[in-house]
């Protein structure tokens, strides 16, 4: 109770800043990124040390998906698209005023092929994808599971265009691991019925065609690396001009950003290297004439005992050594 007479228009002006206390309190017990991880750890497991049966349809969507694969790798009517991040590079091909694109992204992730995967996988429906979904126009998100290497994953969204309706995708997703220890994961529209999930009001229904490529690398140091490759052929039903494909074009190859960006070591990979020069340089005799210099680095807070002041080029700096004479 304010008290007196307060006008309805104050009202309704502080009434959101009495009540922020419960957002404030959300957010100080927030545990998304840690619950988004626990789920993308399990799923990890499962990819890593469960054996998977799969049907003959299966199997022949993961085959028709290499197929896929290979034809879009050696495609030569890629043209470059503007990605934002350099580390990520897209290219795209789209005849002006049609309705199908294809959409091609390479990176490189500092992760396992199974934690890339599994990644990708637990995002569909992950609390950090569900936060973003305004932004993207994603007005609809529906993951129903099928069993341990399939899901059924259902979007719909606003593309932000004026006049453009909604559209929205129905797939199936299936995941498989080979024998050269790639993972191939199938995205291929399905027709099977979903139960009780009916189309988005107003939605146009599209076709989706997509394929994720994991391919294992040599590890640097303790952390894995991981060639990821993910072509998407889309047809938006309906005219669209290339400059408007291309501004919509990332929002669905964008999945390999956030994959590259949360999974970053850049940090401990640096450090590893540092390390790897380090042993090198302990190792390195450094011979000159009739003087021979080997650099230690066992203990780099020690000041060696007859050294030698160096005066450079450098003002700033000064330059120590210490050189024994054979």
């Amino acid at each position: 109770d304010a008290g007196g007479l307060v006008p309805a228009q104050l009202s309704k002006k502080k009434i959101p800043l009495l009540l922020g206390v419960t957002k404030s309190i959300t957010n100080s017990f927030n545990q998304n990124d840690d619950v988004d991880r626990d789920e993308m750890t399990k799923l990890a497991n499962i990819i890593k040390n469960s054996s998977q049966e799969y049907d003959i349809n299966e199997l022949e969507a993961i085959t028709k998906a290499k197929e896929y694969y290979m034809r879009c790798k050696q495609d030569k009517s890629f043209y470059e698209i503007a990605s934002p991040d350099d580390g990520v590079r897209m290219k795209g091909v789209h005849v002006d005023g049609e309705s199908l694109a294809t959409g091609f992204a390479t990176t490189l992730v500092d992760a396992s092929v199974e934690e890339c995967a599994a990644f990708e996988l637990s995002s569909l429906n992950s609390r950090r994808l569900k936060k973003t979904d305004t932004k993207n126009g994603i007005v609809k998100r529906v993951v129903k599971a099928i069993n341990n290497h399939s899901l059924y994953y259902i979007t719909a969204r606003n593309l932000n265009v004026p006049t453009f309706s909604p559209r929205e995708a129905r797939v199936k997703l299936t995941w498989m691991k080979d024998d050269s220890g790639n993972l191939i994961i199938d995205i291929t529209k399905t027709k099977d019925i979903i139960e009780h999930e009916s189309q988005y009001p107003r939605s146009i229904l599209i076709d989706v065609r997509s394929v994720w490529v994991f391919e294992p690398l040599r590890p640097i140091g303790k952390i894995s690396q991981t060639a990821v490759t993910f072509t998407t052929r889309i047809d938006l039903c309906g005219n669209i001009p290339t400059p408007i494909m291309n501004k919509i074009a990332p929002r669905f190859l964008s999945s390999t950003l956030a994959m590259k960006r949360l999974n970053d070591k850049s940090k401990e990979i640096d450090a590893q290297k540092r390390l790897q020069i380090i042993e090198k340089l302990k190792r390195k005799e450094i011979r000159s004439g009739s003087l021979s210099a080997t650099i230690f680095f066992g203990n780099l807070s020690r000041e060696p005992e007859e050294k030698k002041k160096l005066e450079g080029a450098f003002p700033t700096s000064d330059i120590w050594l210490k050189v024994g004479e054979i």
